[in-house]
């Protein structure tokens, strides 16, 4: 869509170049006070609003319906229900396999791509911390150290973030289980799980079919769950009482904020039982010695 082609002509949802963004960026600097305001809350907030009445869309930005209407309107669109359109077109798009690799990929920029993907990762992490992230923070740490058993599932390119938890939490505590596809058997290791145990699930667009199966089971038995994931729409947000937007940067698929969030409850729940952590990670070390688990160069003085 060129640019003059968006200026005084209503837009076609159904074109394949449409994009809500790119047309509200344009029009961006003409638009009022308050649909600046509308502006902003969609392009921190689409996902969520993407499922909003008008109403509760309104309330949420601090405006009158009927500056959503005008609103949708002024950016070329014939209403709200275009608008809730357009954005859900949006989300779609954004929960296409890998669509951060794709975009870095594709992106003809001429710039270092070792230089864009640190500071793309250090935005991710200067935008991380926030008070609500606090507090989640504690009850994250408190259900894990609670817990009789604590189940951790990640599949395909989550799994990563899956198994580096589940190591990282099995050096200082005995009670904690990886839930693995290959072996077969992923549903008879969690079909004992009870109101005692916590489920933690890392989950990125496209959604698996097992990760949501087995967290609506775990919801079944009053397990306690926590999810991560990278919008408040996705099938396991909706389903964890507990839920962490970890979203990958703009432009790479990156778990940047994952495994940071990760090595800070696992620094957590080792300073909560300080002294039971120290004795098992000497104790870990020294049985990893005596096996011979680590190279040692013999010919080395």
């Amino acid at each position: 869509m060129r640019k003059h082609d968006i200026i005084n002509e209503k837009v076609d949802l159904n074109g394949e170049d449409y994009m809500i963004f790119e047309i509200i960026k344009e029009r961006y600097s003409n638009l009022s006070k308050s649909h600046k305001k509308i502006a902003d809350y969609l392009f921190d907030n689409f996902s969520e609003a993407a499922f909003f009445s008008i109403n509760e869309l309104a309330n949420k930005v601090g405006v009158s319906p009927s500056s959503i209407f005008r609103f949708s309107c002024e950016i070329g669109l014939e209403g709200y229900p275009d608008l809730q359109k357009a954005l859900q077109i949006k989300l779609q798009s954004d929960l296409k396999p890998m669509s951060q690799l794709t975009y870095s990929i594709s992106n003809s920029k001429a710039e270092s791509v070792l230089k864009g993907t640190i500071e793309d990762n250090l935005h991710v992490l200067h935008e991380m911390y926030s008070c609500n992230l606090e507090e989640d923070f504690e009850v994250f740490t408190d259900r894990i150290l609670k817990a009789k058993k604590i189940f951790i599932l990640g599949l395909r390119s989550s799994f990563c973030a899956a198994y580096y938890l589940n190591f990282m939490l099995a050096q200082i505590l005995d009670n904690t289980t990886l839930l693995e596809l290959g072996t077969g058997d992923i549903f008879d290791r969690v079909k004992l799980i009870s109101e005692e145990d916590v489920l933690v699930t890392i989950s990125y667009a496209p959604y698996t079919k097992e990760t949501v199966e087995i967290l609506e089971y775990a919801k079944e038995r009053n397990a306690y769950t926590i999810g991560i994931t990278d919008f408040f729409s996705s099938p396991t947000a909706l389903r964890s009482e507990l839920t962490f937007i970890a979203k990958h940067s703009s432009s790479t698929y990156s778990f940047t904020y994952v495994f940071t969030l990760f090595n800070a409850i696992i620094i957590s729940v080792g300073k909560r039982q300080r002294s039971e952590s120290l004795q098992k990670l000497e104790k870990n070390r020294i049985n990893l010695i005596e096996k011979g688990v680590y190279y040692k160069d013999i010919d080395k003085k």
